[in-house]
């Protein structure tokens, strides 16, 4: 018995540990799918489909089904560069196909007759409507997290941008609870749809990021400079996402591309900034408020590959804070 009971244990540690992996794999990557036609509509079967990331050029390769459909279920976010080929057709060629996290791309294909060796070349659009999941899915872009106006108690924090989302709320003041023990990475409270922020899930690169004592809050806010993408499916979402009920929120850091590129950055905080809410009531000076961040982020090629693909990518960030320097009494 003692035998059957020890099995019992290891095959339940063993599933419990390959379906974390495959839920991280899911909501860490998206999803690339679409039919393979003829020009009557028919499904065209193993038509080989080859799916190119524009920044990195990791090659992924797969053939249509029988009824002419493709799927593509662990791709980086990114821009693609999608091909496809088959005998007696013209190749297809689609560029910049955005691919976001734990999202589902469409392209779909209609190839025409070929009597010669030749393609056709089209660009993807910009904004298409999602028709293959039914969540309420919202990507925060690069752009956004770096250029939107936002703060928190110590420096930037992302979390401020989930409340330009429809149907986000918080608390009173700053938004963040609990002394720096419970919050020390001081993290915003968000509550999506009036649902309680401890239904909440928030992941870091797929990895869940809580803090031990209290997960309600996250147990690290990475720096602006260091995110992608700010992935929220707040409604209908998948159950790949897991154990949350209000908000399942992927954050992306950067990885390295095959261009060098990077960031140098300083902040400042202080008092001689800030407005004053009503003159008439407090017509002195604020009290001291001082703290300078800086630091840099950096990404790029790690290797130097022989073939035209794209080697090992990598990036780093370092940050600095000084000590604040504050008063409790205006100066």
């Amino acid at each position: 018995m003692k035998h059957w009971g020890l099995r019992l244990i290891l095959c339940i540690l063993v599933l419990a540990a390959s379906s974390g992996r495959l839920v991280n794999a899911q909501i860490l990557y998206g999803s690339l799918t679409g039919n393979v036609n003829d020009p009557t509509g028919a499904g065209v079967p193993g038509a080989h489909v080859v799916a190119v990331s524009q920044g990195t050029n990791v090659t992924s390769e797969t053939d249509t089904d029988t009824h002419g459909v493709y799927r593509f279920t662990e791709l980086q976010a990114g821009f693609y560069k999608v091909t496809v080929t088959a005998k007696a057709f013209r190749t297809f060629v689609e560029t910049g196909v955005e691919l976001q996290v734990s999202g589902v791309r469409r392209v779909d294909v209609q190839l025409t007759i070929s009597a010669a060796t030749d393609s056709v070349i089209v660009a993807a659009d910009s904004v298409v409507l999602q028709t293959d999941k039914a969540d309420i899915h919202t990507e925060i872009t690069p752009t956004e997290v770096e250029s939107l106006p936002y703060n928190g108690s110590e420096g930037r924090n992302f979390q401020a941008l989930l409340l330009l989302q429809p149907g986000a709320s918080t608390t009173a003041g700053t938004g963040e609870a609990n002394s720096a023990a419970g919050n020390p990475q001081r993290a915003i409270t968000v509550s999506e749809n009036g649902i309680s922020s401890q239904a909440n899930n928030t992941r870091l690169d797929g990895a869940i990021d809580a803090y031990p004592w209290l997960p309600v809050n996250v147990a690290y806010v990475p720096s602006p400079e260091a995110i992608e993408t700010v992935s929220v499916s707040t409604n209908a979402f998948d159950a790949e996402q897991g154990s949350a009920g209000g908000a399942a929120i992927n954050v992306t850091i950067k990885s390295g591309t095959n261009d060098l590129h990077g960031v140098l950055f300083e902040r400042n905080t202080n008092q001689d900034f800030d407005a004053v809410n009503n003159y008439f009531t407090h017509p002195g000076r604020l009290a001291k408020n001082i703290q300078n961040q800086y630091g840099f982020a950096v990404g790029g090629r790690c290797g130097f590959p022989k073939s035209s693909t794209a080697g090992t990518s990598c990036s780093g960030s370092w940050i600095m804070r000084t000590p604040r320097r504050v008063s409790m009494r205006p100066m």
